[in-house]
């Protein structure tokens, strides 16, 4: 079996497994416990009873609830604990296992982690996803040594919890759509198997949608989690443009006073995503880009409560690619990334099209997007939209 399984305990006795890993590697060790708010309401009799059994010497945080990891807080952690750790444990969801992961590195120890949620995926990554000033960004840490899974755990997670992590996983959509374009376009080979992806995707649709049993649900959906991190085990941060884009729309709803959950953001991300993409492969000839129109600009930072003056002003030029080869090929292209990018829209969108959101719409982040090459640097994803005119589509 592929070492990434073998570093998965998802059964029944979960928690007794962990009991057991602690008590035979980490006898009379120094333990750092880090549980997020809510698991600390729920498991922390559990999991303290877990170390006391182990023998373990610990201490026991919990993080401020934040949607994303606050640099600083970290900072103050590593700090106030100026003892050295033979071991992170994180007890919570993604937010807490990026805490966890960043902690261990500060620490220069190895982490585990006992999942009291569903993941998006960070329980089985090296990145994480932190707050830092007015930025949200990807920072690289240390994966988890072992993740444990709770059968029973996971059957007492609610409704909502499973329509998020299914919201996630469906928005992947974006990241395939990402993939296809510098697959044909700049002739890259792509970094997964595209096809495998799409087949785990629309067969999740299909298996939960017919099973009748919530526990069922439930625990499929775990098994999808971890079989599709599987696949996307060594894709780098920067190929994930649908979670860059949802990090900045909440950045922007932030400014507006508002919160909406990381799940449905980046499923509008994707949607605004394959919007650009359906629009930009409409364009009769691709060879002309331009910036916002004033009157634009005025909207969408009434809309986001923009200050005007922090726009870079470039005022109405007009740029021209340098590359005529490159906008031949992608002309030439064109019929063929649509006719994906619509078969694409058509399997995976079909259900989350059912999924309203009150704060927020695609064709809000669809607007706004247009002024983020002037408010933000966000790597990849700009960088492709403004090369190929994507931010005028």
């Amino acid at each position: 079996m592929d070492k990434f399984f073998n570093n998965i305990v998802f059964q029944k006795n979960a928690v007794e497994q962990l009991q057991q890993y602690l008590t035979e590697n980490y006898f009379k060790k120094k333990i750092l416990c880090v549980f997020s708010s809510q698991a600390k309401r729920e498991h922390a009799s559990c999991v303290i009873n877990v170390l006391n059994k182990s023998n373990a010497i610990f201490n026991t945080i919990v993080l401020n609830r934040n949607q994303f990891v606050n640099v600083e807080e970290i900072n103050e952690i590593y700090i106030s604990n100026h003892r050295a750790y033979d071991l992170i444990l994180g007890v919570g969801g993604g937010e807490c296992s990026d805490a966890v992961k960043l902690l261990a590195k500060k620490f220069f120890c190895p982490s585990l982690f006992l999942a009291s949620t569903f993941g998006n995926m960070s329980f089985f990554n090296n990145f994480s996803v932190i707050e830092n000033g007015d930025k949200v960004q990807f920072e690289h840490a240390f994966g988890h040594v072992k993740v444990f899974i709770e059968e029973g755990w996971v059957k007492n997670f609610d409704h909502k919890k499973v329509e998020q992590t299914e919201k996630f996983l469906l928005s992947l959509s974006g990241f395939v759509e990402d993939l296809k374009f510098y697959q044909i376009v700049f002739g890259q080979k792509s970094i997964i198997d595209l096809d495998e992806l799409l087949n785990m995707l629309t067969s999740m649709m299909s298996e939960l949608s017919n099973l009748k049993n919530d526990d069922e649900v439930k625990l499929r959906l775990m098994d999808y989690v971890i079989d599709i991190s599987f696949v996307l085990k060594d894709v780098q941060s920067e190929f994930f443009n649908f979670v860059k884009l949802a990090n900045l729309l909440n950045r922007l709803l932030y400014k507006r006073g508002e919160s909406v959950s990381f799940c449905d953001l980046c499923y509008l991300s994707a949607q605004t995503l394959q919007k650009f993409y359906q629009h930009f492969y409409s364009i009769k000839n691709i060879q002309l880009f331009e910036p916002a129109l004033p009157d634009k600009q005025c909207l969408i930072t009434s809309k986001f409560g923009i200050r005007k003056s922090s726009l870079k002003n470039e005022g109405n030029k007009y740029y021209f690619h340098k590359n005529k080869l490159f906008f031949q090929k992608i002309n030439a292209t064109k019929p063929i990334l649509l006719k994906f990018s619509q078969n694409l829209r058509n399997d995976l969108f079909v259900k989350l099209n059912c999924y309203s959101f009150k704060k927020v719409t695609s064709e809000d982040l669809f607007d706004s997007v247009k002024l983020l090459s002037r408010l933000y640097d966000c790597g990849m994803v700009l960088s492709l939209m403004n090369q190929v005119g994507l931010l005028n589509a």
